[in-house]
Parts: C-alpha cells; sequence; structure tokens
C-alpha cells in the first residue's frame, strides 16, 4: 500500500510541472521577447546617435565655410536648375566664342526615381542631371573655344554628346569651306536633398 504522503508529494510535484509549463516557461518567453525587442531598440539608437553626432560635425564645418565660398558652392550645385539661366549662359557663351546658334532647348531632367532603401547615400542627397540640346554652323576653331568657354563656366555645363558633321555646299553651289554642323548635349546638375527626416525607431 502506499504511503498517503507520497501521494501528497506527486501531487506537489505534478502541480510544480503544471505552474513551470502554465505560468514561468511563458513568463520566461514573454520575458525574453521584451528583452530581444530592447536590444533592437538601443542597437537602432546608437544607430541614430551615431548619425546625430556626424550631423553636428558636419554642421560646424560648415559654419566655418565663409559667405563667398558658400555663395561660390550654390552657383556651383544648385538645389534646382534654372533652365532660363542656363539657356542664357550658352547664348552668351556662344556668341562669345563667335557663334550663332540653331538650337538650344531643354531637352531632358533625368528622373531618378525614389531614393533605394538602403543605398549609400550618407549626405541624404543626389546629384540631378538636365539636359540642353544645342545645335550651330561654325569653323573648327569657333567650336574648340566655344567647348574651351563651357570648361571655364562657373558651374559644370559637360558636353555629354557630341556630332560634328561637315556641311554640304549651298543650293548656290559654292562651298562652305571649313563650315561644321555641331550637335552637342550639355548637361548641368542640381544637388536634391532627401525629404525624409532622421527619426528614432518606435519599439
Amino acid at each position: 500500500m502506499i504511503p498517503k504522503g507520497l501521494f501528497t508529494q506527486f501531487g506537489m510535484i505534478g502541480l510544480s510541472i503544471g505552474i513551470f509549463f502554465t505560468y514561468i516557461q511563458p513568463s520566461f518567453t514573454e520575458v525574453k521577447a521584451v528583452q530581444d525587442t530592447i536590444m533592437v531598440y538601443q542597437e537602432e539608437r546608437s544607430k541614430v546617435n551615431a548619425v546625430n553626432i556626424k550631423l553636428n560635425e558636419l554642421m560646424l564645418k560648415s559654419e566655418d565655410i565663409s559667405p563667398e565660398e558658400r555663395k561660390a558652392l550654390n552657383v556651383y550645385m544648385p538645389t534646382a536648375v534654372d533652365t532660363v539661366a542656363v539657356q542664357r549662359d550658352v547664348f552668351l557663351i556662344a556668341r562669345q566664342a563667335g557663334i550663332e546658334l540653331t538650337a538650344l532647348e531643354e531637352s531632358d531632367t533625368v528622373d531618378l526615381g525614389p531614393a533605394v532603401d538602403g543605398e549609400e547615400d550618407s549626405a541624404r542627397s543626389r546629384i540631378v542631371p538636365t539636359e540642353f540640346s544645342v545645335g550651330f554652323t561654325a569653323p573648327y576653331q569657333n567650336i574648340k573655344a566655344f567647348l574651351a568657354l563651357l570648361e571655364a563656366n562657373s558651374y559644370p555645363l559637360a558636353p555629354t554628346a557630341l556630332t560634328i558633321t561637315g556641311v554640304e555646299e549651298s543650293s548656290e553651289g559654292a562651298a562652305l569651306l571649313g563650315e561644321l554642323t555641331a550637335e552637342i548635349t550639355l548637361t548641368t546638375y542640381a544637388l536634391q536633398f532627401m525629404s525624409e527626416a532622421v527619426s528614432e525607431p518606435e519599439l
């Protein structure tokens, strides 16, 4: 005959096992999930703090830039391309090179689409190109002078496509000696800043 106290001990053991599986183990699981969430939060917060520290360093550096240098930087890489101003500058450069333009128009603004998640872009900005089509007929030396003046411009006006062909005889039959027809694609750029602000991660 099994002693009555032994049944009590078995009962206590069973009760303990029941309490462990129904209360203690779920509690441990819940605590571990909370700890994992806290660790993720702390890691993300440390990343945000690192970004803020870097931002403060850059802000301090920007304060050291003189007004003259800041103005020159804004001219060299504006936040938006003024197409009318660019066309005016190209016209003046052509006139300085002794060239009369036959075509000058904005041909395209390249759409880069939204920023890709995870893309390396620590400055939260990107360079957006805008293209202009230019056409004219001029001697070789004038074309050379035009390209040299473009290179000396205060902001980028890069020839990204260039086609030069000889000019056929005129309707009167007189050859236009030394004349060349040029079609050039000029590309200038703007510095576009991302709109998303840095924010702390949520739990």
